[in-house]
């Protein structure tokens, strides 16, 4: 039917329907002339002399996903927003999946999928944490058990809200007040760490600040917030992630421009066997050990070892997968690291490509935005476990801990080179040199010791208390007054009670575990640093030639910046939020291992400590040093040095 007779026909109904009653008039009038224009857009379209080849075009561009530019994100906490509904992909691709191969990997991803969740269904697991650390050849799926005092994290701060709410009712649950709150004896003079208010402004300020539902009540989901001040978004676990370096810790390198002595933008085979000279010229100290600030030439050693800022627009290094994710920032921070924008497909993520086949729904061969949200569930590449305790009166207390629990096959054959310790652990991936590592402030050890020495320096009389001439006003910088302290109001303050306050004062802290990833700052730095505890000793001085050479991938005789792997950091940490810059420096590592089998003669000489006799730092004769040094490397170590002993 034609387009003229149609609309014949409708002004014919259009007339019909002229003397009914008002609403039914406006409503079929209305429909009519809502069905005239779709007939006359039809019509148009139909007659369109739009090529066919245009119409394709443009289809194909809608059925793109659209890059969104990259969110301002608040870099306290990397968190994210709950997603809100992707549009749902077009499905349509040219690409062939008859190849055989691909079909039987995606049927065994898609089983060991099953197998996964069947397994896992209905028991109960350890709460973890789960981040996507984009590394430079593929993004990696880590997940990590994080435990405090053996027990689940979370536990710590679920018990401390509980403590804060009994201390809070005391006898009353329903119906409390922020007002009453702020006021409470327990709580007014910041006893939990907790902000205290001084005049009716502030008070004004912190109900403002806490009250969130704006109700005047406190309630279990707000008081984390006042526990903690907020630090790392009141949760038990938090992730910041700085992009600062990330790209150009390579060309940015202090090391890279100080071989380069020509500075032709390339390290030649005469710079690299010069290198052992160039760098100890960095050694102000002369003590044959370098750190990364003897490379800077400005204030810029002040500087945190691991960077908290972060680049507007530009993704970060990692990102945490949680109920909150916003995953169109998953999507564009995966497509801007590894395609250049555009959607990824395998080809773009050399160290981890399986994670196109088990994202891709579609099965177009891209990831889609609609798709990534899968990375909530997708098997982990590697599961750490991260342990911290609380025995602050143990005699030795147990520092924190990481260690690997499981790594899938991707991570398999890197892992057999892996450099772990207690503290840290490191490993090379073909693109870059990952590290994760644990830390904790040093005030949260030998509490009850702490507390005894400065109570005893305190106490002048000797009584065993402490009465208000004899208080000066703060304990172990905690600035309380003597109030707050006397808990039961007799005018004298024990040992136990500033044990009991120091301990309430750092639950809140003892409660949160937060991490940051970054990359770090000097990429050739890390890479001549073999061992990972952060320092170049005269052992890896003296092999720099060699470092560098290996890192020369096309054997041209000169390393380019693009040859040097990329370095990047995650550490865990515990303590003062305000100390984290201090905190996120990889520990020391310990070298010399078991010091009480080793030599007295040998602890003497090693006099920087980095577990090795330099020729420098033997007393001896040349000829001495010579029959110790049994593999004839330069150095005598602690073995060798062990080998004599036992003959």
């Amino acid at each position: 039917m034609g387009s003229v007779e149609q609309r014949g026909i409708l002004v014919k109904s259009l007339e019909a329907v002229i003397g009914a009653k008002p609403l039914r008039h406006i409503f079929v009038l209305t429909l009519v002339l809502l069905l005239s224009l779709a007939i006359g857009c039809r019509h148009q379209f139909e007659t369109s002399s739009i090529p066919q080849s245009r119409v394709e075009e443009v289809i194909e561009r809608a059925s793109r996903e659209d890059p969104s530019p990259a969110p301002e994100i608040e870099a306290s906490a990397n968190e994210t927003e709950p997603p809100s509904p992707d549009a749902s992909s077009s499905g349509d691709s040219e690409v062939s999946n008859d190849d055989s191969s691909l079909s039987s990997a995606t049927e065994a991803i898609a089983a060991e999928r099953e197998d996964s969740t069947s397994t896992t269904a209905g028991t109960e697991q350890d709460p973890s944490e789960r981040f996507l650390l984009l590394t430079r050849d593929g993004p990696l799926v880590v997940e990590v058990v994080l435990r405090i005092d053996g027990e689940p994290y979370t536990r710590a701060l679920e018990q401390l809200v509980e403590q804060a709410m009994h201390d809070l009712n005391e006898g009353d649950p329903e119906g409390l007040t922020w007002e009453a709150a702020i006021e409470n004896p327990n709580f007014a003079f910041g006893q939990y760490g907790n902000l205290a208010s001084e005049d009716a402004d502030q008070k004004r300020q912190l109900i403002e600040m806490y009250d969130t539902n704006r109700d005047g009540l406190v309630n279990r989901d707000e008081l984390p917030r006042f526990l903690t001040r907020n630090v790392g978004g009141s949760r038990a676990f938090s992730l910041r992630s700085s992009n600062e370096f990330r790209g150009d810790n390579r060309t940015r390198s202090h090391v890279r421009r100080l071989l380069d002595a020509d500075h032709d933008g390339a390290i030649t085979i005469e710079e690299m066997q010069a290198a052992p000279q160039r760098l100890f010229e960095r050694d102000a100290d002369d003590d044959e050990i370098l750190v990364l600030a003897d490379f800077k030439d400005s204030v810029e050693q002040t500087q945190p070892q691991m960077s908290n800022q972060r680049r507007v627009n530009a993704p970060d290094t990692a990102i945490l997968i949680s109920e909150r994710t916003r995953w169109s920032y998953v999507s564009y921070a995966l497509q801007e690291t590894y395609a250049y924008g555009e959607r990824v497909q395998a080809n773009d993520m050399p160290l981890t490509p399986e994670l196109v086949t088990l994202l891709d729904e579609n099965n177009n061969a891209f990831i889609d935005s609609n798709e990534v949200s899968t990375l909530a569930k997708v098997p982990p590449h590697l599961i750490l476990e991260v342990a911290f305790s609380n025995s602050d009166d143990a005699a030795m207390p147990k520092p924190p801990s990481i260690k690997i629990l499981a790594a899938s096959e991707t991570l398999t054959s890197v892992l057999d080179t892996t450099r772990q310790d207690t503290s840290h652990l490191s490993f090379r991936l073909p693109g870059a040199d990952v590290k994760f590592f644990v830390n904790e402030d040093p005030s949260l050890a030998n509490v009850s010791q702490t507390v005894s020495a400065q109570f005893s320096s305190l106490d002048a009389d000797n009584n065993g208390y402490l009465e208000s001439d004899e208080y000066p006003g703060q304990l172990l910088a905690i600035q309380i007054p003597f109030e707050g302290i006397d808990r039961d109001g007799d005018g004298k303050i024990y040992e136990n009670e500033v044990r009991a306050l120091v301990r309430q004062r750092q639950a809140a802290i003892r409660a949160q575990i937060r991490a940051r990833a970054a990359d770090q700052e000097d990429a050739l730095y890390t890479a001549l640093d073999t061992n990972g505890d952060g320092r170049l000793t005269a052992r890896e001085i003296y092999g720099a030639p060699r470092i560098l050479h290996d890192l020369d991938e096309n054997e041209d005789g000169k390393l380019q910046s693009h040859e040097i792997p990329g370095t990047m950091a995650v550490g865990f940490v515990r303590g003062d939020a305000n100390q984290d810059n201090a905190l996120l420096v990889m520990p020391a590592i310990p070298i010399r291992g078991d010091v009480e089998s080793i030599p007295t003669w040998f602890l003497g000489m090693d006099t920087n400590g980095d577990g090795d006799i330099s020729p420098r730092e033997f007393l001896g004769a040349s000829d001495k040093f010579e029959r110790l040094d049994k593999d004839e490397d330069g150095f005598v170590s602690a073995d060798e040095a062990k080998r004599l002993l036992a003959e």
